[in-house]
């Protein structure tokens, strides 16, 4: 490790992450470790600094990114913490470099809005990252540094790298930072099915880590007891599915208790696999549905087969029921709050479910929709904002109604007595699920009724506080709402007896948010 006095002199270079809590962000890891392989590294001083989404402010964290005295600093981008970067940029000192998957075709705009801005990155950061080393140690023209746009010009970004290529980095990564709750880990790049509100990967060609640097970064990885949860951020893990096996495999023979989250494709998912998911009793198993309405899946560019889905569905269903959650997501051009409620009817109609997770939808740049925007008819919530508003199909109306809906589903599952009754009684009414919570929540006392309804996942750090102040104002009362509910259905008394001890994961998890935001707010 370089002392004080080697480090003296050398221009330094601060990697700025802002994520979640208990973790880390991967983009200042990887270009950090990836840039130090090369000799000319030794002329720089690179050095990272993390902070989280929820506990550190705009004001703060550029105390902290200044008192480090960096000459250049520069900060991954993503939708959730794009806005806090905008608050953040003209508080800094020193030449500031943006770069993240949510620049891709606003680097422009950027520039132009914050003069003082050097520089943003377009496309994989780590070629890019390690030419502007050499450009800071004066070996090239800032000119020559691919993906780069400036205010006078703007490169196309480099080829897409060779992940063999990469260095291992997790083992040294958790040394500097002990104690970490989860990580993310991400074993291939690109993906292969084309949403049109997503550019996720920034390529449909899928490249993939060699395994052996999968299965070694693992280990190191799994030798660290805090790490409680592994994030895979691939499109879709089990797309080979040896490959997929040996990695869960791999886990299981050294951490079976491992929370693994992963994304796939209904499609690939084989029994094998599943029994792998079944004796890792930790892991949830998503579904991403999204929407079963044929206009706005035609839209978004996205197949569903029906038969294969429901099979699949099944077999997850006969294993692990209570450990399977499902996605959907309002506000989709072709759709609107009578298909988005039809969705939502096949989603509950599939059984006990832990929970369906609902997001308005979000036009990413860099995406199709987002370079279509008047097509679709898209309007934002803001000028800062990837949120959709309202689009052609989907009105504003129709987006609250979704809201509404989507939040008393989520109410509901958070008791698996509450959620049972509910789809008992609409079974004995033989009327869809989502008409009997309407008519229940309609009936509700005005202090139990948010006004307007908050987004159940949502696509901003600010929409977080106001879910969690919203669903705090019904989870202190969560005993007068099973007490109507069992006036509402005087059938359902039964299932609830004993609902006191029912309450999902989910549902824990939400008030240690509501405690949290309330502690930091005092």
């Amino acid at each position: 490790m370089a002392g004080a006095d080697d480090m003296a002199g050398r221009l330094k270079i601060l990697l700025v992450g802002i994520y979640d809590t208990n973790t880390l962000s991967l983009a200042p890891q990887t270009l950090k470790a990836h840039a130090e392989r090369f000799g000319y590294a030794r002329e720089v001083a690179i050095s990272t600094r993390e902070f989280s989404l929820f506990r550190h402010g705009a004001r703060e964290i550029a105390q902290a990114i200044n008192a480090e005295g960096a000459d250049v600093v520069g900060l991954s981008v993503y939708i959730w913490n794009y806005a806090l970067i905008l608050e953040l940029v003209p508080l800094l000192r020193g030449r500031v470099i943006l770069g993240g998957p949510q620049l891709t075709g606003i680097e422009r705009q950027l520039l132009a809005r914050f003069p003082a801005l050097e520089a943003v990155v377009t496309g994989e950061g780590e070629q890019v990252f390690v030419d502007l080393v050499r450009f800071f140690c004066g070996e090239i023209p800032l000119r020559a540094v691919p993906g780069i746009t400036t205010p006078l010009f703007q490169n196309p970004p480099p080829p897409a790298l060779d992940l063999a290529t990469l260095p291992l980095m997790y083992e040294a990564m958790l040394e500097a930072h002990p104690g970490l709750n989860w990580i993310s880990f991400q074993a291939s790049r690109g993906c292969p099915f084309g949403c049109r509100y997503c550019c996720w990967g920034g390529s449909r060609k899928l490249r993939y880590s060699p395994l052996a640097n999968v299965l070694a970064e693992l280990e190191a990885i799994l030798r660290h007891d805090s790490i409680t949860s592994i994030y895979f951020c691939d499109s879709d893990i089990l797309l080979d599915h040896e490959r997929a096996l040996a990695i869960l495999e791999f886990i299981i023979a050294r951490k079976p208790g491992l929370d693994v989250r992963f994304e796939f494709n209904a499609e690939h998912l084989t029994d094998a696999i599943l029994g792998c998911i079944e004796r890792l009793p930790a892991t949830e198993i998503n579904f991403g549905l999204q929407t079963v309405n044929p206009k706005a899946l035609e839209n978004i560019g996205r197949r569903f087969r029906r038969e294969m889905f429901e099979a699949n569905f099944a077999k997850a269903a006969a294993r692990f029921a209570e450990r399977i959650t499902l996605d959907l997501i309002y506000g989709l051009p072709g759709d609107d709050y009578a298909g988005f409620k039809q969705s939502m009817d096949y989603a509950l109609s599939l059984g006990a479910v832990r929970r369906v997770l609902t997001n308005p939808l979000l036009v990413l740049p860099g995406s199709e929709f987002h370079r279509n925007m008047e097509r679709y008819g898209f309007v934002l919530r803001g000028p800062d904002s990837f949120v959709v508003e309202s689009c052609a199909s989907f009105s504003r109306e129709d987006m609250e109604a979704a809201r509404r809906l989507s939040f008393w589903v989520a109410v509901a599952y958070f008791n698996t007595a509450l959620r049972d009754a509910l789809l008992a009684s609409s079974k004995r009414q033989a009327r869809p699920v989502t008409d009997v919570l309407l008519e229940f929540v309609s009936a509700l006392p005005e202090d139990l009724q948010p006004r307007p309804c908050p987004d159940m996942v949502p696509g901003a750090r600010e929409d977080y506080a106001r879910r969690n102040a919203a669903l705090g104002a019904v989870i202190r009362q969560f005993d007068a709402l099973v007490a109507a509910f069992a006036r509402y259905d005087a059938l359902a008394a039964p299932v609830l007896l004993g609902y006191e001890d029912r309450f999902t994961e989910q549902y824990h998890k939400v008030r240690g948010f509501i405690s949290r935001d309330e502690g930091q707010a005092g």
